[in-house]
């Protein structure tokens, strides 16, 4: 992990191959029936360590190729979800068995497999582990209410801790345990709903919180030792003061119950993980949501092993076929791994000499084979001063027109952000950019009400419009009038504030007005034979219209929200658009949130079989919508600055996109606009903190 990061802002610029079901690991995928039930991440982020019903532990550094090392120190199973701990100097390793009536605790060096300390206790399984800040103490809760507080590298017990009870009852399973930053208090959670802070010097308590309603699973201290984040079976995370038990904010977005929390470094955000295969990221002072991130669907978390390290930077969930799936949120990458396969059939079918024989020993392992691995350059653009409200790509792929709020259009190289020209001209912010079907020319729309045309090869002014009374809001070039004609590669069509779209031939200077919307026109998209134009607005409609005669086809009324953005799929056949947020009238007449799906794709000429993307428990307003070039994906982006991708045909979510980039600083704001590159490879998206970055999209 990098010491100069300050603060973790999510998972930086992920992006997702969509992996296919048959045979999905071709290249040495082995499948290994003993499933990974625990797992821990070394505090740096670069090893992880997973064991389970095979008595086994495995050591595997994260890269391709990279060491690995198998430990069969445990007689029993080590199955219990917090189980593994590494220590927060990096050294050791404590692991956990659970046998009938015993537990074994047993510390090891983690490079060399090397027994240091080894305890046993008479109770019912140890279920959670927690070292102490200076590593040198372990805490574990058990299957039957206890806390027990060992020296770690002795394995000496110093006290034991009887504070949860389950209604009434003497037992309660102890889930987590957390030792606060300057090692005096423990907290631990229990089934009894309970999180209980204590001297960890005698075990006197502190004081009990009482804000959840079912077991509690995780707790977390902040960085200064004030508060305390537990998340439980209820679904939600809360963040209340250490000391006082006054509730801070609950936060209540999960959908299943929350399993691993943390804190980021500075303090200022909480992180999430949960059984709904999402983690999230939120403000740990009032709850408000920062980041989501969703595993593919192919990866079921739900009764796996969730697990990352001190910062919460580095998150890992086990799989039942003995992989880790690994998400590095600073690095942006995500990936699966497996050690070789551990030559169990010993542990089976040996006699007992040869397995006591086995015990404590170490096997240095074959290289980790990583799968997926998803590590490529993202490329950003940082030419504008203002917000960057539109971005094109060039028919060729090579590269990307940007407009922004500093009244300029840029066209740069696509693969290295280098900026080739700028076009300047128009009076106020630049919000709408359209390429030739040639590309040789660009247009470009203005809120200084005029549309000017530029020469690429030389910037030069060719031609301007002035027939909008009022802001210039979108643009759309036609590729050809219809499937019978020649290419005609000259009419344009714009739509604007004054409540009208125009389309306007370049080499005719002819034009035609459409009025059929109520209200400014936000955004306009030709079909790709060129015959019909579809526009959307603050009406709350999309309007699809014959662009030769100006007579409307279809009005699509299915959203509750003025239209943000239109896109017409490759074939011709659907139409995608997206909304602001809407408002309805609750009973007593008051307006509340409107919370339904913001994103719809739609039979473009009957407006029927609407299908709706929604993946955002904000239900965020979506800025912009685009098809990939083969009409099976449809990326958006919305105000908080997130891109996702949907599966056109169903409208599942496929991937999320972070708008962060690997060692920016700079919060990129709202992504307003977003094209994917003719060769589908790439996506390209603009950000009101005036910048634009270019990921791959595969």
């Amino acid at each position: 992990m990098n010491d100069d990061v300050n603060e973790v802002r999510g998972f930086s610029s992920l992006s997702f191959r969509k992996v296919e079901t048959n045979n999905p690991f071709a290249a040495g995928f082995t499948y290994h029936p003993h499933g990974t039930r625990v797992l821990a991440v070394s505090p740096d982020g670069k090893w992880i360590a997973f064991g389970g019903w095979d008595e086994t532990i495995q050591v595997c550094e994260l890269v391709e190729g990279g060491r690995s090392l198998t430990y069969r120190g445990h007689k029993d199973p080590v199955c219990a979800v917090c189980a593994i701990e590494w220590s927060p100097d990096g050294t050791y390793i404590a692991s956990a068995s659970s046998g009938e009536v015993t537990a074994d605790i047993q510390v090891w060096e983690a490079t060399s497999g090397q027994l240091v300390s080894l305890s046993r206790s008479d109770e019912e399984g140890v279920i959670s582990l927690a070292w102490s800040p200076d590593s040198s103490h372990l805490a574990f809760g058990t299957g039957r209410s206890a806390v027990h507080l060992l020296k770690a590298l002795t394995g000496e017990l110093e006290f034991i801790y009887h504070g949860h009870t389950y209604h009434g009852q003497a037992v309660a399973m102890v889930r987590a345990v957390a030792w606060s930053p300057d090692s005096t208090r423990i907290a631990s959670g229990g089934l009894d709903g309970t999180v209980q802070v204590w001297h960890a010097s005698d075990g006197t308590s502190i004081c009990r919180y009482l804000g959840h309603f079912g077991g509690v699973n995780a707790v977390a201290w902040s960085p200064d030792g004030t508060s305390i984040a537990s998340g439980g079976d209820d679904k939600t995370v809360q963040v209340w003061n250490a000391g006082t038990r006054e509730p801070i904010c609950t936060y209540r977005y999960h959908s299943e119950r929350v399993m691993v929390v943390g804190w980021s470094r500075d303090g200022q955000r909480v992180r999430s993980g949960s059984w709904d295969s999402t983690i999230r990221e939120w403000d740990a002072h009032n709850g408000a949501h920062v980041a989501l991130f969703t595993f593919p669907h192919l990866f079921e978390a739900k009764a796996m092993p969730l697990a990352w390290n001190l910062d919460a930077t580095t998150f890992a969930m086990g799989l039942e076929d003995r992989r880790v799936a690994v998400a590095d949120m600073v690095e942006g990458r995500f990936w699966q791994c497996r050690a070789p396969t551990t030559p169990v059939e010993l542990l089976g079918q040996a006699d007992k000499k040869q397995q006591e024989s086995m015990r404590n020993s170490v096997r240095q392992g074959q290289q980790v084979k990583i799968w997926g691995g998803i590590e490529k350059e993202v490329v950003t653009y940082r030419g504008h001063t203002g917000a960057v409200k539109a971005v094109v790509w060039s028919p060729d792929n090579r590269f990307i027109a940007s407009g922004g709020y500093d009244n300029t259009l840029q066209i740069w190289d696509a693969a290295s952000g280098k900026l080739r020209s700028t076009c300047r001209g128009h009076l106020d912010p630049v919000v709408a950019v359209a390429w030739s079907p040639d590309g040789q020319s660009l247009v470009s729309g203005s809120l200084d009400t005029t549309a000017r045309i530029w020469d690429f090869a030389t910037s030069h002014l060719i031609a301007d419009y002035r027939g909008h009374s009022a802001a210039i809001s979108s643009l759309a070039w036609a590729s050809s009038p219809s499937s019978s004609s020649p290419p005609n590669a000259s009419r344009i069509a714009s739509g604007g504030e004054d409540g009208t779209v125009q389309v306007w031939d370049v080499e005719k200077k002819v034009s035609l007005t459409y009025q059929g919307h109520r209200g400014s026109i936000e955004a306009v998209a030709w079909s790709p034979d060129g015959r019909f134009i579809a526009s959307g607005g603050e009406d709350m409609t999309v309007q699809v219209w014959d662009a030769t005669a100006g007579e409307a086809i279809c009005i699509y009324s299915g959203h509750t929200g003025g239209v943000m953005s239109v896109a017409w799929s490759p074939d011709g056949k659907r139409i995608a658009s997206s909304s602001d947020w809407g408002r309805t009238v609750e009973d007593d007449g008051t307006f509340g949130r409107d919370d339904t799906p913001k994103v719809h794709l739609w039979e473009a000429l009957t407006g029927s079989n609407p299908v709706f993307c929604e993946n955002d428990s904000h239900h965020a307003p979506i800025l912009a919508v685009a098809w990939s070039p083969d009409g099976r994906f449809v990326a958006t982006g919305d105000i908080f600055g997130w891109v996702q991708v949907y599966d056109a045909a169903t409208g599942e979510a496929i991937a999320r996109i972070f708008s962060h980039a690997p060692g920016q600083n700079q919060q990129p704001g709202a992504a307003l606009a977003l094209a994917w590159s003719p060769d589908g490879q790439r996506i390209a998206a603009s950000f009101s903190g005036g910048l634009v970055y270019v990921w791959p999209a595969r």
